[in-house]
């Protein structure tokens, strides 16, 4: 969402301040151990921020959730996982799809989209999973897939993807060849390592 000034910008983060105070008692008390409520705070830069760990240990939402995303647990333990419950999807929709359009896509309305993250259909508590699913529904050209599920990944399927989208023989002989349309890769780092890690084991380079 692009705002016309500060003063709009500044008006709507202090109303959907006071709105969160009212509606989330944990917030609220943290807000009022710091000093700050709608009465007292005139600056959207004094609005208290909590902190990640937050989302670990309390319910930091305005009503009954449409959807809850979870983390990954990787740092400590699938029973510490954080939850992000959203009583509405359509504000996350909206800023997943003009964060992607400004930082991603800004010169290419549509091209194929290849993916090593599981669907939003097999990771539903995934946020990452619908952001890229959201992100081929809007941007991605015929032949977009996604090359994983929650026990595997395809990485045969997506390097033979990759050739037939403008790399040509690149994994197997370095040579490029092929249409040279630009193929938009949505991945994990942990991902694309074990990609890198087949490419190794097949002779592919």
């Amino acid at each position: 969402m692009l705002f016309r000034s500060s003063a709009t910008f500044e008006t709507l983060a202090l109303d959907v301040f006071a709105h969160q105070f009212e509606c989330i008692p944990a917030y609220r008390r943290v807000c009022e151990q710091h000093g700050k409520t709608p009465a007292t705070v005139r600056d959207w830069r004094d609005i208290p921020p909590v902190p990640a760990l937050a989302f670990k240990h309390l319910e930091l939402r305005c009503g009954p959730a449409e959807r809850t995303f979870v983390s990954s647990g990787t740092t400590q333990g699938p029973e510490q996982r954080s939850r992000h419950g959203l009583p509405d999807l359509r504000l996350y929709h909206a800023a997943a799809i003009s964060g992607l359009k400004e930082f991603l896509f800004p010169d290419v309305p549509n091209m194929r989209i290849l993916s090593l993250v599981p669907s939003a259909a097999e990771q539903p508590d995934s946020s990452l999973s619908q952001m890229v699913a959201w992100a081929i529904e809007t941007f991605g050209a015929a032949g977009s897939a996604v090359f994983a599920a929650n026990d595997r990944f395809e990485f045969s399927g997506f390097g033979d993807a990759l050739r037939s989208s403008g790399f040509g023989d690149a994994l197997r002989s370095g040579a490029l060849r092929g249409s040279g349309e630009p193929v938009c890769i949505m991945t994990t780092t942990g991902a694309l390592m074990r990609f890198f890690d087949h490419c190794r084991d097949a002779g592919w380079s």
